[in-house]
């Protein structure tokens, strides 16, 4: 559920507002590692997901949502509010919206706890060989989930992906995600919302080499491994 990386100025720290919010509560040393972080992925990267899939055609009852929070369907005229969260700025979330991806945000009052991302058609995803993933008909990608330090703890992620999966019933079978490998407490959390594992993929790139892998792919990964053009194995 990594942010999109498809544009070096995608991340957070593209808005010299954050930028400077950063040198000031954390200091040059680390201004300089965040920008780092930034470029980086674009000379070398080593990744590892795991790939999710969530039947929508029998979906259990929705849970009530936690007392004093509301998840609501995010608008061009909430997009400031992004730069709460360590993700995508507003100008990508600006672009997003415009064609046709849905973004979805848990608010807790004024403050936001929680966002995510539903694309259909085509999701972002730095593996495929354009930065963009194919979807099969019927079918929608849940990306970017991303929550504040302040929802951390409170199982806001697991209730909130319930009733997004929900609003997609009436134009999806399916929905999938995808997840990093070392990141345990997600992976717990997804499949507390009753996702199940289909493929684990691995992508590198140095320079202008690429490789990608997916392994102990399903059936239900077949569509996966022709976007990606990696090679499925049951391995």
């Amino acid at each position: 559920m990594a942010a999109d990386k498809s544009s070096l100025f995608g991340r957070s720290l593209s808005r010299p507002t954050k930028a400077m919010r950063v040198l000031r509560n954390e200091g040059l040393v680390a201004l300089a590692s965040r920008c780092a972080g930034v470029v980086r992925p674009h000379v070398y990267l080593n990744e590892s997901h795991i790939w999710y899939s969530l039947d929508l055609t029998s979906l259990p009852e929705l849970p009530p949502f936690p007392a004093g929070l509301e998840l609501v369907r995010g608008t061009e005229e909430r997009l400031v509010i992004l730069d709460q969260l360590d993700t995508i700025n507003s100008s990508s979330g600006r672009a997003r919206l415009s064609q046709g991806a849905i973004w979805w945000c848990v608010l807790e009052g004024a403050q936001l706890l929680f966002s995510c991302w539903v694309f259909s058609t085509m999701a972002p995803v730095a593996a495929a060989p354009s930065g963009w993933l194919l979807l099969p008909t019927g079918s929608v990608v849940l990306e970017d989930s991303v929550a504040a330090p302040a929802a951390r703890g409170r199982g806001i992620a697991p209730v909130a992906w319930r009733h997004v999966a929900a609003s997609a019933t009436g134009s999806a079978a399916v929905m999938y995600t995808k997840v990093a490998v070392t990141n345990e407490p997600s992976r717990k959390a997804v499949m507390k919302a009753g996702f199940r594992e289909i493929a684990e993929q691995r992508y590198v790139r140095i320079g202008p080499v690429r490789r990608r892998w997916l392994r102990r792919a399903s059936d239900d990964a077949a569509w996966l491994a022709k976007g990606l053009r990696g090679r499925a194995s049951g391995r």
